[in-house]
């Protein structure tokens, strides 16, 4: 399992998508539009800058 790569994370935010990864039991990475998930926090500085 990998986490999605900067290209996957772009295309997400452009087109409006929420991308959930690298899901393990109950906890999860959101990488676009964490503000569509209760409780999830911003996205990493070093994605968003991708």
């Amino acid at each position: 399992m990998s986490a999605p790569t900067a290209l996957a994370v772009r295309t997400a935010q452009v087109a409006g998508i929420t991308l959930i990864a690298v899901a393990r039991g109950a906890e999860f990475e959101v990488f676009t539009h964490p503000e569509r998930v209760e409780g999830a926090e911003a996205p990493r500085q070093a994605l968003a800058a991708a």
